[in-house]
Protein backbone atom coordinates (compact mmCIF):
# COMPACT_ATOMS: atom_id res chain seq x y z
CA UNK A 1 0.00 0.00 0.00
CA UNK A 2 1.23 3.76 -1.18
CA UNK A 3 1.44 6.33 1.41
CA UNK A 4 -0.90 8.22 -0.37
CA UNK A 5 -3.35 4.83 0.55
CA UNK A 6 -1.84 4.75 4.07
CA UNK A 7 -3.38 8.41 4.37
CA UNK A 8 -6.24 7.49 2.84
CA UNK A 9 -7.35 4.95 5.18
CA UNK A 10 -6.46 6.66 7.99
CA UNK A 11 -8.65 9.71 7.41
CA UNK A 12 -11.97 7.06 7.00
CA UNK A 13 -10.61 5.70 10.53
CA UNK A 14 -11.04 8.58 11.88
CA UNK A 15 -14.03 9.69 10.55
CA UNK A 16 -17.22 10.02 13.09
CA UNK A 17 -19.87 7.57 10.86
CA UNK A 18 -23.48 8.34 11.55
CA UNK A 19 -25.41 5.36 10.16
CA UNK A 20 -29.16 3.66 10.68
CA UNK A 21 -28.89 -0.32 10.57
CA UNK A 22 -25.47 -0.84 10.64
CA UNK A 23 -22.74 -0.40 13.18
CA UNK A 24 -21.36 3.28 13.40
CA UNK A 25 -17.52 2.52 13.19
CA UNK A 26 -16.79 0.64 9.68
CA UNK A 27 -13.77 -1.41 8.92
CA UNK A 28 -11.69 0.17 5.98
CA UNK A 29 -10.83 -2.51 4.02
CA UNK A 30 -9.32 -2.78 0.22
CA UNK A 31 -11.58 -4.51 -1.97
CA UNK A 32 -10.03 -7.86 -1.87
CA UNK A 33 -10.37 -8.11 1.58
CA UNK A 34 -13.72 -7.14 1.86
CA UNK A 35 -14.86 -9.83 -0.83
CA UNK A 36 -13.70 -12.71 2.09
CA UNK A 37 -16.63 -10.69 4.12
CA UNK A 38 -20.19 -12.62 4.87
CA UNK A 39 -21.98 -10.23 2.38
CA UNK A 40 -25.21 -11.07 5.05
CA UNK A 41 -23.45 -9.53 7.97
CA UNK A 42 -22.00 -6.13 6.30
CA UNK A 43 -22.98 -3.72 3.95
CA UNK A 44 -20.46 -2.04 1.62
CA UNK A 45 -19.93 0.88 0.58
CA UNK A 46 -17.12 2.38 -2.18
CA UNK A 47 -15.35 6.03 -1.61
CA UNK A 48 -15.81 8.44 -3.93
CA UNK A 49 -12.51 10.94 -3.41
CA UNK A 50 -11.78 14.48 -4.12
CA UNK A 51 -8.27 14.70 -4.18
CA UNK A 52 -7.37 13.15 -0.68
CA UNK A 53 -10.64 14.05 0.70
CA UNK A 54 -13.86 11.37 1.05
CA UNK A 55 -16.19 13.10 -1.27
CA UNK A 56 -19.05 10.68 -1.84
CA UNK A 57 -19.99 6.80 -0.65
CA UNK A 58 -22.41 4.64 -2.64
CA UNK A 59 -23.67 1.10 -1.37
CA UNK A 60 -22.49 -1.74 -2.99
CA UNK A 61 -22.74 -5.50 -3.46
CA UNK A 62 -20.77 -8.25 -4.81
CA UNK A 63 -21.37 -9.64 -8.05
CA UNK A 64 -17.51 -11.69 -9.51
CA UNK A 65 -14.11 -11.45 -8.47
CA UNK A 66 -11.86 -10.91 -11.82
CA UNK A 67 -7.99 -10.88 -11.98
CA UNK A 68 -7.59 -8.16 -10.51
CA UNK A 69 -10.85 -6.60 -10.23
CA UNK A 70 -14.44 -7.21 -8.83
CA UNK A 71 -17.88 -6.61 -10.59
CA UNK A 72 -20.06 -5.08 -8.34
CA UNK A 73 -23.96 -3.54 -8.21
CA UNK A 74 -23.97 -0.17 -7.14
CA UNK A 75 -27.21 0.86 -5.40
CA UNK A 76 -29.17 3.56 -7.05
CA UNK A 77 -30.90 6.25 -5.41
CA UNK A 78 -34.23 5.67 -7.56
CA UNK A 79 -34.15 1.96 -6.93
CA UNK A 80 -31.93 1.87 -10.45
CA UNK A 81 -28.67 -0.19 -10.17
CA UNK A 82 -25.64 0.15 -11.92
CA UNK A 83 -23.03 -2.39 -12.46
CA UNK A 84 -19.30 -1.35 -11.86
CA UNK A 85 -15.77 -2.74 -11.33
CA UNK A 86 -14.04 -2.00 -8.37
CA UNK A 87 -10.09 -2.71 -8.14
CA UNK A 88 -8.75 -5.06 -5.75
CA UNK A 89 -6.92 -2.69 -3.68
CA UNK A 90 -9.63 0.12 -3.87
CA UNK A 91 -10.73 0.79 -0.45
CA UNK A 92 -13.87 0.52 0.34
CA UNK A 93 -16.40 0.78 3.66
CA UNK A 94 -17.62 -2.50 5.30
CA UNK A 95 -20.37 -1.92 8.34
CA UNK A 96 -21.60 -4.56 10.27
CA UNK A 97 -25.06 -5.15 9.96
CA UNK A 98 -27.15 -4.50 13.46
CA UNK A 99 -29.49 -7.80 14.37
CA UNK A 100 -32.26 -6.14 14.29
CA UNK A 101 -32.05 -3.52 10.47
CA UNK A 102 -35.19 -1.76 11.19
CA UNK A 103 -34.02 1.48 10.54
CA UNK A 104 -34.48 1.80 6.73
CA UNK A 105 -31.84 2.82 3.82
CA UNK A 106 -30.34 6.27 5.08
CA UNK A 107 -26.48 5.68 3.58
CA UNK A 108 -23.63 6.69 6.26
CA UNK A 109 -22.21 10.29 6.36
CA UNK A 110 -19.04 11.73 7.70
CA UNK A 111 -18.83 14.31 10.34
CA UNK A 112 -15.21 14.91 9.17
CA UNK A 113 -11.77 13.70 10.60
CA UNK A 114 -11.45 15.97 13.44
Amino acid sequence: MGKGDTERRARLLRGQWHSRGHSDQPDVLTAAEAWHRRADRYVFYSVSWWGDLPAGFQEFRFVAAHDMAFSVTMAGGDSHEQEAYLEADELVLAFERLPDEDAGDEQPHNDGDE
